[in-house]
């Protein structure tokens, strides 16, 4: 729960690079995949809420008025834990894609699709802000680009390097705060509370990695 007393859900991806790949069964990402959710209780009436973006006679619309249930940020694939903090933070982790995924293609051509991926992600830590899109791309909305693209022949922050140079990062790209490196698996989030040595960890994030 935030502060404003809505409910936050990670809601995790159905694919490696959002794209359909074999290895997650050639499923397409939805609308409220990959995602972090909020939901307003004080508009939720009665349960259960049926979220079912396609396939039903009423598709649920998170962009409706008065949703319940809307999309606060996007592209966070898999993320293991959320934590608000005594400053006002929300924070999540990511475990991201082994190599051999897909990345969709832009149907004006202007992204390029890449099948297979040959390097793996790594594994980051987010800042959530409201609106802001975290790198795992979902065509249900318009979201092409995995993390920080290609946009110059130098390193580039977040890259993708089998991008096409100049391939720029997805609107509302906010980056990263932390990058752990491949295969880490930060699962676990916490904020430290207390004065032990000190009080130099008091306030800090702790993360439980599960390998790596």
């Amino acid at each position: 729960f935030g502060p404003d007393g809505a409910l936050y859900i990670s809601q995790a991806s159905v694919s490696a690079m959002g794209a359909p790949d074999n290895a997650w069964g050639l499923r397409s990402e939805h609308l409220l995949n990959a995602a972090i959710l909020r939901l307003d209780l004080t508009k939720l009436g009665s349960s259960p809420l049926n979220v079912q973006t396609e396939g039903v006679a009423n598709p649920y619309n998170p962009f409706a008025a008065g949703a319940p249930l809307t999309l606060y940020a996007t592209g966070v694939r898999n993320s293991y834990d959320l934590i608000w903090s005594s400053t006002g933070h929300l924070y999540a982790s990511t475990k991201a894609s082994a190599s051999n995924g897909a990345t969709p293609a832009s149907p004006d051509g202007t992204v390029k699709g890449i099948n297979p991926v040959t390097q793996t992600e790594d594994d980051f830590f987010y800042d959530i802000k409201q609106g802001k899109y975290y790198g795992h791309p979902d065509p249900s909305r318009y979201e092409w680009v995995l993390d920080g693209g290609n946009p110059t022949s130098g390193a580039d922050a977040d890259e993708v390097s089998q991008y096409p140079v100049g391939t720029q990062p997805d609107r509302n790209y906010a980056g990263t705060a932390y990058d752990f490196g491949a295969g880490t698996s930060p699962s676990g989030l916490i904020e430290y509370q207390g004065n032990a040595f000190g009080g130099a960890l008091n306030g800090k994030v702790l993360v439980t990695q599960y390998s790596g």
